[in-house]
This record gives C-alpha cells, sequence and structure tokens, in this order.
C-alpha cells in the first residue's frame, strides 16, 4: 500500500494526522506531491504543526508497512 493510499484511510481519524489527510487530500495541487520527499518539501512553507503530523504520519506508515497494523 502507497503512503497515499494510507493517508486516505487516516481521514476520519480526530487528531493531527487526521486532519492532515483531509487537508491534503483536498487540496488539489497535492497530488503533484505524491513521492513524500516533493510532500515534505511542498510542507516546507506551513507552520510547524502540519509538518509535525507529516512526520508522525509517515513514522506511523513505515510502522504499517513493518507490521501490517494501522
Amino acid at each position: 500500500m502507497s503512503f497515499w493510499q494510507w493517508l486516505k484511510k487516516q481521514k476520519r481519524r480526530d487528531d493531527p494526522v487526521g486532519d492532515l489527510a483531509r487537508d491534503v487530500l483536498s487540496d488539489a495541487d497535492a497530488r503533484k506531491y505524491r513521492p513524500i520527499a516533493k510532500m515534505l518539501a511542498y510542507l516546507q512553507a506551513k507552520p510547524e504543526f502540519v509538518k509535525d503530523a507529516l512526520k508522525r504520519a509517515i513514522i506511523e506508515y513505515v510502522d504499517f508497512c513493518l507490521n501490517g497494523e494501522e
């Protein structure tokens, strides 16, 4: 499962990762930032809490990939 597929599944969460999922998935420009590295660059101009949410999402995604847990 790609990061984007995983993130889409997080949009109903009531936490920063869920907020990030809803914001990114509703942003028409976000589709051009599909590689995580491009997403990190895109979010550099955003507030720190947005970057923190992306870091948390990446950590959870890697854990999901390694352990199959959501």
